[in-house]
């Protein structure tokens, strides 16, 4: 099984790549409630909710990655 980051790392992360939380949501299929009550642990992080999430943070980084020159 993959390791996997703890809530208050999710945060940091999307604070590092300069991610909003409430757009991350919407990615992960969360409304921004929901993920926040995640990240302060009033809700628990499930495999499903922890793979959302891992799937979330790729495609925003993908997203976030500058445009490759033709």
């Amino acid at each position: 099984m993959e390791r996997t980051l703890e809530p208050q790392q999710w945060q940091l992360t999307l604070r590092l790549w300069g991610i909003e939380q409430q757009q991350f949501a919407q990615r992960c299929g969360y409304t921004p409630e929901h993920l926040c009550r995640l990240f302060r642990g009033q809700r628990t992080l499930t495999d499903v909710a922890r793979a959302r999430l891992a799937d979330g943070l790729r495609v925003a980084l993908v997203e976030a990655q500058p445009a490759k020159a033709a």
